[in-house]
């Protein structure tokens, strides 16, 4: 509710409580046709009395009672004006606007009870933001329904202003006790909110006894009773009916929801304030949890401190011996027995962090830091302990294998050095079996002290890892007990060698013996295998077979005997290497060895050589064989082979060719494997002669007369092969030549028809881009043509030659023929009438297309010319482009144009040339040239490209003058501009001294000058005209040359930057002589004014002193007779006819002196000096003739009566004179009031011309563009 935020931020009721009850103001609970509050302002006096500053508290207060809603459609005064003043009400609207800006739509203000002051009223009320309207109060009703206004307003609704400032005064009341147990509650709120944390166990013990005590203050909030006291005001307001004056008033009725939402907020404050009670309380336990748990963690850590240094004292001893090791790992036993009771507690206290860090503790992390530091701990400490058990457990296993293989040295040295060696097989080898049992005794002993010593001084001497690097015993020194060890390990590894020294030699000596025995039983079966079975094999079989199986079975028993004779061989080489080493070894006698060796090894030698012999004969069988009936098949085939020649006949020449070929080749092969074989049998039969006469024997009879049958045969087939072989060689040949002939016939009967097509293909193809191409062509066409004349002759003569060779073939009985059975001569006949048909037709064909070349190559020649006169065209264009520099100046514009002069002669040159191309145009049309469009286009470009360049050159002939006649307007504009600023800044004075003319003069002698000054103007106006308008010729040209000439000059660089930046210059020097000419003007007519004024006041002072004067120094007496008196006021009042008239003169230079003043003149001190003159002067006179006249009129005896206002001689009389302080003006603020006037009408005209002068600048650009 909106009344909840007014008590918070705005006024309190006390303090406008007296004006409230003086009821200058007050809300009625009424609402307007748009539903705002309207605040009543009743007819008192006491209005009047309050101060601004108490009327604006006041009217603030009244705008925060409504609700938020209300307010925000804004509020309506009623002013009750009856019987008070527009002072006060005028005061109260302003206090409205500054109050409540922007909230007031309208005030109403009840009609006073006088015209005047209505008026007045209506005319003040103008001045604010919301509307005012005078109202009656039965106009009001018309405005507001009558049941929103009170019985003063003649309305029906009930407003009680005692009761309304009686509750409204009980709800701030009582809502200030509620803001102040709210402010209460949330600063207790604050303070349970601040995280601080006791860092003593003690501390955190006392504030949570603190803490409790706060609880119960909490408790004792008077929030139930502040909440019955707003229900009973509540219920005051919405007692009785719905009529009554609480029920009906909505400002009212505000209030419950305001008191209501108050007490819900001091509830809800309450309740969070035992939240954070809670949540503080729980931190409060948790802190003092955790300085508890950081005592026990501190002692432990204490304790595991001190016990690590107890350890570190004796880590470093492992024992000198069995004895001393064992002692010294049953007290490092007793010692860590008692740490591990420790674990208990260390282990209860890490549970104890956990259960914290899971119950949600505000110092989880830190809880397990600290456990995990504490588990660290203990984890290095029983580390180290667990480290220093494995050692000494080495330690004590280690002294115990080196004692006992010290205790068993003496028995093993005894047990190797045994006497004599077995001589049979058997004891050998049981000897053998025992002597390895004991050295693998031996070793296993040694290698369990070195393995002990080995890890133990691994364990000792190992590098420090990243994760160890800070464990307890990093830091300690194992050196004596390392060099200890290592003299157990050196004084083992001495007496191990020493023993297996011993043993390496008996186990020598034993295995060489076993050798000697073995090596002579084995070489007695080697010999006795040889005899038995390997003689009886080679004498049974002595034959190598009549036939290819025989031979091939014979093969096959001798690899099977081989493989059975391969183990004998193996088992020979393993006797001779054994026999060797036997002899070497010096347990045996060498020559016994040797000798039984060198046997072994010559027969087994002697015997392999004739294993050898045997199976190479029988592997020359077998291939010979296999050769042979191989080659009977392939002479049969090709004996009968009909299907190379089928193919040579049907095939094209290179078929045929590669037939010949495979042909000749086929018969070399062939006679190469009939000699091939025939020198295989003979090496067979030799090397059957040779092995049986190695043997002692004779060769196997039956096999040497097989063998050389054989060879009888093939010398046979040699001779009827190679007669074969001839007779196809020869009919090949022949298909060849003919292949060869049709093959070359059909080349030149095609390339004869394709060159005819193309011929063809040309006559309508003719390219006149190039005439060396042209003459190209016609030299190619030339010879071409020839070439396949003389190719097609050579194919005739070619033709004939072979069907001579032919018919000579067939006379002598062999039949020719090709495909289809044709015969070859017919065939050749037709090729020979086809090719000289061909010929015949191409020559016609050729010499009509020669014809056609040369008009084209004419056509070519006039096109390169007419290239040459183009690039001379364009030669001359690219001197335009390049002569077209930016014209900046003057001097380069008469520059630009002598080189155009210069330019139009070289060009003279190209027209003649352009000229001899149009000739020889026509003179080609006239001979009645095949290509009459190209020529004429020819002659066509030429003219078009001529005629563009001549316009480019008038082009540009326009655009070098119009850049001289430019450049030169300019500088002289410029300068002329120059030497009028300079003369319009001189100072002179054209007034100076006196009227030069006289006072009686009609003309002044400034008005010459003012007219010469209007003539200077036009004639630099009208120059700068023309600068423009050669400006505007200049970019016209510029724009046409840019157009017809892409890339003509860059914009930023080009001559329409210099010119604008000229035409800039140009305008700034006419703007500044425009300037100077206007206040030269000025100055001029100011001049002018003062010689005229100058004038007229000597004309005044003049007559004052020759007419006035004279008449009152000749008219000084009244005359002795009253005739003559009365004679003398009647002249008296025909020459004050005439002072009228310059007393009319007087004043209207005194007006021009003030309206000139006024203005600001540069003659102002002069005008005040003449103005003072006439106007002191002119009085004295005007005093003179009053007093002249007024002695008459006593003279006569006449009353004196006053001269009317209008009528009268002085000047002071009339409303254009001035008095002396007149004269000058009015005062200093009026002076500068003028000054700026006159400045602002100076600046005004300046910018007028210049804007003027811009808008012709930019027409004239805008021309220029178009």
């Amino acid at each position: 509710v909106h009344a909840g935020a007014v008590a918070n931020d705005g006024p309190a009721m006390d303090s406008v409580l007296p004006l409230l009850k003086d009821k200058v103001a007050y809300l009625s609970g009424g609402r307007d046709r748009q539903g705002g509050p309207i605040i009543m302002f009743p007819a008192r006096g006491s209005l009047e009395r309050a101060r601004p500053d108490d009327l604006r508290e006041l009217i603030a207060y009244l705008a925060s009672v409504p609700s938020e809603e209300a307010g925000r459609r804004g509020f309506t005064a009623v002013v009750d004006m009856r019987g008070s003043k527009w002072e006060g009400v005028k005061l109260l609207l302003r206090t409205l606007q500054d109050a409540l800006p922007g909230r007031v739509h309208a005030a109403l203000i009840i009609k006073p009870d006088n015209f005047w002051q209505k008026q007045k009223t209506n005319f003040g009320s103008s001045k604010f933001e919301f509307e005012t309207a005078l109202v009656s109060v039965d106009g009001l009703a018309r405005v507001v329904d009558l049941a929103q206004l009170t019985s003063e307003l003649d309305g029906s609704l009930d407003y009680r202003h005692e009761e309304w400032l009686e509750m409204r005064g009980a709800a701030e009341r009582l809502a200030g006790r509620a803001r102040h147990l709210l402010s209460r509650l949330e600063e207790l709120q604050e303070m349970l909110a601040r995280k601080d944390s006791p860092g003593e166990l003690e501390r955190a013990r006392q504030l949570a006894s603190e803490h409790a005590r706060l609880k119960r203050t909490v408790l004792a909030a008077p929030v139930e009773a502040l909440e019955q006291e707003t229900r009973r005001l509540v219920a005051r307001v919405r007692s009785g009916d719905a009529q009554a004056f609480p029920r009906c008033n909505p400002d009212l009725q505000a209030l419950g929801p305001w008191l209501a939402g108050l007490t819900e907020r001091l509830h809800t404050t309450r309740q969070h304030l035992h939240q954070v009670w809670h949540v503080r309380k729980l931190k409060l336990d948790q802190c003092f949890q955790l300085r508890l748990f950081e005592q026990d963690a501190d002692k432990m850590f204490d304790w595991i401190e001190h016990n690590k240094e107890l350890f570190l004292k004796s880590c470093t001893e492992m024992g000198s011996g069995h004895q001393h090791a064992s002692e010294l790992h049953t007290q490092h036993s007793h010692f860590a027995m008692n740490s591990m009771n420790a674990y208990v507690n260390i282990n209860r206290i890490v549970s104890v962090a956990g259960r914290l860090a899971e119950g949600g503790h505000y110092a989880a992390q830190q809880l397990r830091q600290t456990a995990e530091r504490l588990q660290r701990e203990w984890k290095g400490f029983t580390a180290a302990i667990d480290e220093r058990s494995l050692l000494l457990s080495m330690s004590v296993r280690f002294h115990l294998r080196g004692e006992q293989f010290q205790a068993n040295v003496d028995g093993w040295c005894k047990a190797c050095g045994e006497g004599a060696l077995p001589s049979d097989i058997h004891s050998l080898e049981a000897a053998i079996l025992r002597h390895q049992g004991l050295s693998d005794e031996i070793g296993q002993a040694y290698a369990e002290v070195s393995r002990e010593g080995k890890s133990l001084l691994e364990k000792l001497q190992r590098p420090l890892s990243p994760g160890s690097a800070e464990s307890l015993t990093a830091s300690a020194n194992y050196s004596g007990a390392v060099q200890l060890i290592l003299d157990c390990v050196h004084e083992a590894l001495h007496k191990h060698r020493q023993l297996e020294a011993l043993c390496t030699l008996r186990k020598l000596r034993l295995h060489q013996r076993l050798q000697l025995l073995v090596f002579k039983q084995d070489v007695r079966q080697v010999l006795e295998w040889i005899d038995t079975h390997g003689e009886t094999f080679l004498s049974k079989h002595t034959g190598v077979g009549k036939s290819l199986h025989r031979a091939r079975a014979l093969q096959k028993r001798h690899a099977d005997f081989e493989q059975v004779a391969q183990n004998t061989y193996v088992n020979a080489e393993k006797l001779l290497e054994a026999a060797e080493a036997l002899a070497q070894s010096g347990e045996c006698d060498p020559e016994e060895v040797y000798c039984a060796a060198h046997a072994l090894e010559e027969r087994v030698q002697d015997f392999v050589r004739r294993v050898g012999q045997r199976k190479l004969l029988l592997d020359m069988s077998v291939s010979f064989h296999n050769r042979v009936s191989e080659l009977w098949g392939w002479l049969e085939e090709v004996q009968h082979d009909d299907a190379l020649e089928e193919a040579g006949e049907s095939g094209d020449a290179e078929a045929v060719q590669e037939l010949l070929s495979d042909w000749r080749r086929r018969q070399h092969s062939t006679l190469e494997a009939i000699a091939s074989v025939a020198r295989e049998g003979d090496d067979l039969i030799q090397q059957l002669r040779s092995v049986f006469k190695t043997g002692g024997g004779a060769p196997h009879a039956s096999s040497l007369a097989h063998l050389q049958a054989v060879r009888r045969q093939l010398e046979e087939a040699t001779a009827s092969m190679e007669d074969f072989f001839d007779e196809r060689g020869v009919r090949l040949q022949l298909l060849l030549r003919f292949r060869s002939f049709e093959r070359e016939a059909t080349e030149v009967m095609s390339s004869l028809s394709v060159w005819h097509e193309e011929i063809e293909r040309r006559s309508t193809e003719f390219s006149t881009e190039d005439p060396t191409e042209a003459e190209r062509r016609l030299r190619f066409h030339s010879d071409k043509s020839l070439g396949l004349n003389n190719l097609a002759l050579d194919l005739l003569a070619q033709g004939q030659g072979l069907m001579q060779c032919m018919l000579e073939e067939q006379a002598a009985g062999l039949e020719v023929v090709c495909e289809g059975d044709v015969d070859m001569c017919v065939r050749v006949q037709e090729l020979l009438q086809c090719v000289q048909e061909r010929r015949l037709q191409l020559e016609g064909s050729a010499d009509l297309h020669r014809q056609r070349l040369e008009q084209c190559l004419q056509l070519c020649q006039l096109q390169d010319e007419v290239k040459q006169v183009l690039s001379w065209i364009r030669n001359g264009e690219s001197m335009l482009n390049a002569s077209l520099l930016s014209a900046c100046s003057l001097e380069e514009a008469e520059s630009l144009q002598r080189e155009h002069e210069h330019f139009q002669v070289a060009i003279e040159q190209t027209h003649q040339s352009a000229l001899r191309v149009q000739q020889r145009a026509a003179a080609l049309l006239g001979a009645g040239h095949y290509a009459t469009d190209a020529v004429r286009s020819c002659a066509e470009m030429v003219a078009q490209h001529w005629q563009r360049l001549l316009l480019r050159v008038e082009d540009r002939l326009k655009l070098v003058t119009a850049s001289v006649a430019f450049y030169k307007t300019s500088q002289q504009v410029c300068s002329v501009l120059d030497s009028l600023e300079q003369e319009y800044k001189r100072e002179d004075d054209w007034c100076g001294g006196s009227d030069k003319l006289g006072p009686g003069a009609e003309n002044d002698h400034v008005e010459p000058i003012i007219h010469k000054h209007l003539e200077q103007k036009e004639a630099f106006l009208k120059a700068c005209t023309l600068a423009r308008r050669n400006a505007e010729v200049f970019l016209k040209c510029i724009h046409r040359n840019s157009v017809t000439q892409p890339g003509f000059l860059s914009p930023a660089r080009g001559p329409e930057q210099q010119v604008k930046v000229i035409l800039g210059e140009l305008l700034q020097r006419e703007n500044r002589v425009l300037h100077h000419w206007t206040v030269r003007k000025r100055r001029l007519e100011q001049c002018q004014q003062y010689v005229l004024f100058e004038r007229s006041a000597k004309q005044v002072l003049s007559w004052i002193h020759d007419t006035g004067e004279f008449y009152l120094s000749t008219h000084s007496c009244t005359g002795q007779t009253p005739d003559e008196s009365r004679a003398l006021l009647q002249e008296h009042d025909s020459f004050s006819s005439s002072a009228k008239r310059v007393c009319v003169r007087v004043k209207l230079l005194l007006g021009l002196a003030e309206s000139f003043l006024a203005k600001g003149h540069a003659h102002a001190v002069d005008f005040r000096q003449w103005v003072t003159a006439v106007d002191k002067r002119y009085r004295d006179f005007s005093c003179r003739a009053h007093k002249h006249r007024a002695a008459l009129e006593a003279a006569l005896g006449l009353p004196p009566q006053p001269e009317p206002a209008n009528q009268s001689l002085r000047p002071e009389s009339g409303p254009a004179c001035l008095t002396g302080p007149e004269v000058k003006l009015r005062d200093a603020s009026h002076e500068l009031n003028e000054e700026k006037r006159k400045s602002a009408r100076r600046k005004e005209f300046i910018m007028a011309e210049l804007l003027q002068t811009e808008k012709a600048y930019v027409r004239d650009l805008h021309q220029c563009i178009e």
